[in-house]
């Protein structure tokens, strides 16, 4: 996809771009009519990722703003990659508390990466909460089996230690952040988006046609009954 994201850049030309700059790009490419408060919300996260992260290598780093997560049709406010990590970063500017509608906001958009997004299918995914007026929290990775990490809460202010933290406990490898960001999207189509593809060259006749009988009908009926007891089990 050749538009992932608003704004894209080395980490390194990121550090040497001013805040102004950066939000003119992001306003350039926004398609929407812009409220003042988007605008000050940009200049906030510019802010505070040029900030916390000024002392980390920027070797192999790659930045993103409003990185499109097209299954959820939303953006992720930031995305780093960094050490063969992803962090997907969602700011709450002037937030005091960790809401858990943000927590799975943040972790939703690391799971669709993970699951839908080829270059992320075995690549550690590590969503970060920013509510910038909140009390700093203790960082705790926690890495589950597909290599998604339960969200860190963060402020904004210890932002490099929890990166640096999770790029040294998890060892990865490191990949290119513009091969990963346009390695392919692939969602799941739904039962709608599946039915009207398989039916696409065909007749309505057809369908009416596409008729199972009963004994067919009974077997798949049990199978999936005895399938829900199990599960409720």
């Amino acid at each position: 996809m050749s538009n992932r994201s608003f704004y894209s850049s080395s980490l390194a030309d990121f550090f040497y771009t001013t805040a102004s700059d950066i939000i003119g790009i992001l306003t350039q490419r926004h398609t929407q009519q812009l409220e003042n408060q988007q605008t000050q919300a940009w200049a906030s996260q510019v802010q505070i990722i040029q900030r916390s992260l000024a002392d980390l290598p920027t070797d192999n780093g790659h930045i993103f703003f409003e990185f499109m997560i097209p299954r959820m049709r939303r953006r992720a406010d930031v995305v780093v990659t960094y050490a063969g990590i992803v962090f997907v970063i969602e700011f709450k500017v002037g937030a005091t508390h960790y809401h858990q509608a943000d927590v799975r906001q943040a972790h939703g958009y690391a799971l669709d990466l993970k699951n839908f997004h080829r270059g992320s299918h075995h690549t550690p995914i590590i969503p970060i909460l920013i509510a910038t007026q909140a009390k700093a929290e203790v960082c705790n990775l926690e890495l589950a089996h597909d290599q998604v990490a339960k969200p860190i809460l963060s402020n904004g202010g210890d932002l490099a230690t929890i990166v640096e933290y999770c790029a040294k406990q998890i060892q990865a490898t490191r990949f290119d952040g513009k091969d990963w960001a346009h390695s392919g999207y692939l969602p799941t189509p739904t039962i709608v988006e599946a039915a009207q593809a398989l039916y696409a060259n065909h007749d309505v006749e057809d369908i009416a046609r596409n008729e199972a009988d009963t004994l067919n009908l009974g077997v798949t009926s049990n199978v999936l009954l005895e399938l829900i007891h199990n599960a409720r089990t």
